[in-house]
């Protein structure tokens, strides 16, 4: 059977697209559908800093529309957010466009309007065309004409967004930054092996895409107040944490949100601040964990397990990352992120390793090394799709495997960006 070309991929994709907003506007009459994306020029749209493009101004298009609903989709075309409203679709074209041209980051972000019959564009209202990233000129032009290398193009755009979350920022603002996107490429993985993504709520029916970027705002915001007093200890740490674990379950509704992220995150920020050199973080993290060692002691065994079997799964879950130091992260998946792993290698890898109480609680212990044995042997996406509907399937959800995918990410961003 003869493979699609890549263009016809992205054909294919587009009309799959049209096909899912027009039912969307088919249910809702008199609506006005706004779709936002990156026009990142590369073969893979799904970078951080694409993703982050996009989410970035459907935060700014929610607060200027009155959303009737909100919709997620990750696919070739990269991750697509789209608001649905009851808003005039003039008006509405013709705050975006005000937006892709005023913005610092406009010229990377593609927001377009449309009704069920209706593509509205920026020559409706004698505006010219959009620019080209580099030379100004119009940008159809310099596609058509491949004026650019795409290579140039992608740097060009990668820098401008590294800029705009690092240059002339505190190291606790670039630090809540790194959070931010290494959060949301967490949400943007194909397969999230029964975690929430942009395309499904996977094995959660009180989840979504919109709930966990609600949650990812007030880890943001925990990591924003850490000063130097809530990091000089573990102990005025954890009751920061703790305020802010409030905040998270009030913010999602009382769902259960990132506290196990939260709390990886925190002390791994802790350790940021406190260390002058990268390569000393490790061992900053373990002898700042030591605490947690109290909480063993403290354990409920009364488990459907055995209690050792339990215990060791405790002591194996997110406190044992922290007081190796995140010794995997750091000699493991690190490295293999840096050798150019994708994200789903990546996350696969991470589950051959993670001792997930998240999955031992929605399922059991069987469940959890039946999977971690689909991982072992899981040398293709197909196969690597079917770890994903088992899942499913199953009910299970691997929330200890995100978290270390958040905290892998982060540590990439953290040598990069701030070392």
């Amino acid at each position: 059977m003869k493979k699609n070309t890549e263009l016809e991929v992205m054909l294919l994709e587009r009309e799959r697209r049209d096909k899912f907003e027009l039912d969307i506007l088919n249910s809702y009459e008199n609506t006005t559908l706004i779709t936002i994306k990156s026009n990142y020029p590369g073969k893979n749209k799904n970078t951080f800093e694409s993703h982050y493009v996009c989410v970035h101004f459907f935060k700014k298009c929610k607060s200027f529309f009155s959303p009737l609903k909100v919709f997620s989709r990750l696919s070739v075309e990269g991750l697509l957010l789209f608001i649905l409203t009851t808003e005039n679709p003039n008006t509405v074209k013709q705050k975006t466009i005000l937006l892709e041209d005023t913005e610092m980051l406009g010229r990377f972000i593609d927001i377009d309007v449309r009704t069920k019959d209706v593509y509205f564009s920026r020559a409706d209202f004698n505006i010219p065309p959009r620019k080209c990233y580099i030379c100004d000129k119009n940008a159809v032009i310099c596609v058509r004409n491949r004026t650019h290398q795409t290579e140039s193009l992608c740097k060009f755009f990668y820098e401008h967004v590294k800029m705009f979350l690092f240059f002339n920022c505190t190291i606790i603002e670039c630090l809540s930054n790194i959070v931010f996107i290494a959060m949301l490429e967490e949400l943007c993985r194909e397969y999230s092996f029964g975690c929430v993504n942009a395309n499904t709520s996977g094995s959660h029916t009180d989840m979504d895409f919109f709930l966990m970027l609600e949650g990812i705002e007030v880890v943001c915001e925990s990591v924003k107040a850490l000063n130097e007093k809530t990091t000089k200890s573990f102990f005025s740490l954890r009751d920061h944490g703790k305020i802010f674990e409030k905040k998270l379950f009030e913010k999602c509704n009382g769902i259960n949100t990132y506290k196990g992220a939260h709390f990886l995150i925190l002390i791994l920020s802790a350790a940021v601040l406190n260390c002058t050199h990268f390569k000393n973080l490790p061992q900053f993290i373990t002898k700042f964990s030591q605490p947690c060692k109290l909480d063993f002691n403290n354990a409920n065994l009364n488990k459907p397990v055995s209690s050792s079997e339990y215990f060791n799964h405790f002591a194996l879950g997110i406190r044992n990352e922290a007081l190796t130091g995140f010794k995997n992260h750091f000699d493991f998946f690190l490295p293999l992120l840096e050798k150019g792993a994708s994200d789903l290698e990546l996350t696969t890898k991470i589950l051959e390793y993670t001792y997930d109480t998240t999955t031992i609680k929605r399922g059991n212990l069987f469940e959890l090394k039946k999977i971690q044995t689909m991982a072992k042997k899981a040398t293709s996406t197909d196969s690597q799709k079917k770890i994903h509907e088992y899942c499913i399937q199953k009910k299970l959800s691997t929330g200890g495997v995100a978290d270390n995918f958040i905290i892998t990410k982060m540590i990439f961003f953290i040598k990069n960006f701030l070392f």
